[in-house]
């Protein structure tokens, strides 16, 4: 396998243009790619392809063009740069997390909201029978609640 060899752009547009202009001389685009690749001295399904992108970039063959190819590319590399960033922000709280203690405080009461009320769930309840205890209020000896007349 032969090395691979970079042609300036102004190369490809002269040999695109020389296909193009003698197709029509030729029996087949096949056979006009073939000669203009043997003067040329490369690889004729090199310049096949470089043809075929010429009449995609003008709109005569359906495809992606130069433009949208390069496009895509570089949203490509800005999606992996930000995925990289993302993940070294993930590391990065994932250690800042596993550093700091961890402590369950329970949350404070709002002495301006004093009409909140917590209610505790028993995770074990089926939901039927009576609702969960309001945790505002004291017990009586029987242990519903008392005066607020939430269980009277």
């Amino acid at each position: 396998m032969s090395p691979s060899i970079r042609h300036p752009p102004s190369f490809r547009a002269a040999a695109v243009a020389r296909v193009l202009r003698i197709r029509a001389s030729h029996t087949s685009e096949s056979a006009a790619v073939r000669a203009v690749a043997a003067g040329l001295g490369i690889n004729a399904e090199t310049l096949r392809g470089w043809v075929r992108q010429a009449e995609i970039d003008s709109g005569r063959r359906e495809g992606v063009t130069t433009s949208a190819r390069q496009e895509i590319f570089r949203l490509r590399v800005e999606l992996a740069n930000a995925r990289r960033a993302l993940e070294k922000a993930t590391g990065a709280t994932t250690q800042l997390a596993a550093a700091q203690p961890q402590t369950a405080t329970p949350p404070a009461a709002a002495p301006d909201r004093p009409h909140v009320t917590t209610v505790t769930v028993d995770p074990f309840s089926t939901g039927r029978g009576r609702p969960p205890r309001r945790s505002d209020g004291p017990l009586r000896q029987d242990g519903t609640q008392g005066a607020d007349g939430a269980y009277s």
